[in-house]
């Protein structure tokens, strides 16, 4: 039996914390706007429905493919294609930061920018391959995942942003109890006797251990990008957000709580919906 304790929240509350410092450098610079992306830009309910779809076909792919090489027997080159994915998206997303925060200091210099993107991506992509340290690729892998949370917010519409976290929120139910990351986690699952992030995990880089319990880096984003938009719609709101990335942390600890008699349980919806649920309520209070 796992025994849960506060300790194991800290991949949820690094995320909902970084994604507040995140949201405040992009928020307060113009770099989102000139950055072109592929999601739909308008309020209304055909851009809803596309991005909703958009995010949905992305994780469809994703679990395809991880479950097609799970089904060839090719599970072992999973953190290598996970490294090369978080080697190019991780390097434009730091840049993304970089320059936003090189508007406001343009003390900075360009060059450096490029080192230290390059730098940080390459070390968080050496962890993935020979995972020496367990909690620094933790951290690096959080600090991934909320800084790309985070981007969403500024790239998405509000009501696109909730209408993608519900979704996720209850896809993620089916696909633990009856779908593909059932089929992925029961093929890929190590036993309490070895280490989660050892060189045999073929989830590596993919999930984020602490304490020998794992999270999803999908879980840690959507926190980020919900958290992030809390705070920031309708307009900046610390108290707000400390209410409902509370939320986000508690629903997050009270899944790991069942998880004491549980081999594993979907770590979206609780903190998905409960936060909204009390952010709908703080907005009608206020």
């Amino acid at each position: 039996m796992k025994k849960i304790s506060y300790i194991h929240t800290i991949p949820a509350a690094l995320s909902v914390s970084i994604g507040l410092i995140a949201i405040k450098v992009l928020h307060n610079s113009s770099i989102t706007e000139v950055l072109e992306t592929p999601f739909a830009k308008g309020s209304d309910l055909s851009a809803l429905i596309y991005n909703i779809a958009f995010f949905i076909l992305i994780v469809l792919a994703g679990t395809s493919i991880l479950v097609l090489l799970i089904k060839l027997n090719k599970i072992r080159i999973l953190p290598a294609l996970y490294a090369l994915s978080i080697f190019f998206s991780e390097f434009i997303i730091l840049e993304i930061y970089l320059l936003a925060i090189y508007e406001k200091v343009p003390q900075f210099n360009p060059l450096f920018i490029d080192f230290l993107s390059f730098f940080i991506t390459l070390f968080t992509v050496i962890l993935i391959l020979k995972p020496f340290n367990e909690l620094l690729l933790a951290f690096l892998l959080i600090f991934y995942g909320a800084l790309a949370g985070t981007l969403f917010t500024e790239l998405l519409p509000f009501w696109s942003i909730i209408g993608i976290a519900i979704t996720l929120a209850f896809y993620d139910i089916y696909a633990v109890f009856k779908g593909p990351l059932r089929y992925v986690i029961e093929k890929t699952y190590i036993s309490g006797e070895k280490h989660v992030m050892s060189p045999e995990n073929p989830l590596r880089g993919a999930v984020i251990s602490l304490k020998g319990l794992s999270i999803g880096l999908g879980d840690i984003l959507i926190y980020s990008m919900l958290s992030s938009t809390y705070y920031i719609f309708p307009y900046p709101s610390l108290s707000r957000w400390v209410i409902t990335a509370t939320v986000i942390v508690l629903g997050h600890y009270f899944t790991l709580k069942l998880l004491e008699k549980k081999r594993y349980l979907p770590a979206l919806p609780l903190p998905v919906l409960l936060s909204i649920m009390v952010f709908v309520i703080f907005m009608n209070l206020s």
